[in-house]
């Protein structure tokens, strides 16, 4: 019954991000990255197999959005992109997730897309 959840959590978010943004609809990869990196780690520290990211965190990512703790942009071929991030002071663990969004397949497509993030 996750599931479910988790998409009602999806829903808020999206509903959150509209009001902020004049309508406007935020990317997957912006509600993924909010997800995952606001859940609440179970298990063995930080995401393994048994628990993934662990459990999604409705409150913290509610409030990562709406605190705007996130940073999007575009990377082209060989760019590369910096990004300032503001620590505050007594924060114990610093997260920080790189996720994104791939442009669309073609039928008969005979490329395979490879993401090589170093």
């Amino acid at each position: 019954m996750s599931a479910p959840a988790v998409t009602g959590l999806v829903a808020l978010l999206t509903e959150q991000y509209k009001r902020e943004q004049s309508g406007a609809s935020p990317e997957p990869a912006l509600l993924k990255a909010l997800l995952l990196n606001t859940a609440k780690d179970l298990g063995n520290p930080g995401p393994d197999y048994t628990h993934g990211y662990g459990m999604p965190d409705a409150k913290a990512a509610m409030g990562a959005l709406g605190a705007r703790r996130f940073a999007r942009g575009a990377v082209a071929q060989e760019e590369v992109k910096e990004f300032e991030i503001e620590v505050p002071a007594g924060t114990p663990v610093l997260r920080v997730l790189a996720a994104w969004d791939d442009h669309e397949g073609w039928p008969g497509g005979w490329r395979a897309l490879v993401n090589d993030l170093d």
